[in-house]
C-alpha cells in the first residue's frame, strides 16, 4: 500500500471520528435545527450514531498501519456505509413531524 494512500484513510479516519465526536458532544444541546423538546429520541439517536462513528473511525485508524489490505477496504466500505446512515437519519428527523 503507497504512502498517499494511507494518509488519505488517516485523514478519513479522522474526519468520521470528527464527525462521530461532534454528535456524541451535541447529544444534551440543540444540534443545528433541531429541538431536543421536541424530539425525545434525537438524543439517543444521536449518542449511537456518535459511537458508532468514533468506533469506526479508530478501527480505521487501526487498519491503515496495518499490511492486510482486505480489512482496509472493509473499514472504508463501513466509514462509507456509517455515513450515509448518519445523513438519512438525520434527514428523517428533518422531515418528520
Amino acid at each position: 500500500m503507497s504512502l498517499i494512500t494511507r494518509i488519505l484513510v488517516i485523514i478519513l479516519s479522522l474526519i468520521i471520528m470528527f464527525l462521530g465526536e461532534y454528535l456524541w458532544t451535541h447529544r444534551k444541546k440543540k444540534f443545528l435545527i433541531f429541538s431536543l423538546a421536541d424530539k425525545p429520541s434525537f438524543s439517543t439517536t444521536l449518542a449511537v450514531l456518535g459511537g458508532c462513528l468514533i468506533i469506526a473511525g479508530l478501527a480505521t485508524l487501526f487498519t491503515s498501519f496495518m499490511a492486510n489490505l482486505v480489512p482496509f477496504l472493509w473499514m472504508i466500505v463501513i466509514d462509507v456505509i456509517l455515513a450515509t446512515i448518519m445523513t438519512f437519519t438525520l434527514l428523517i428527523y428533518l422531515f418528520s413531524n
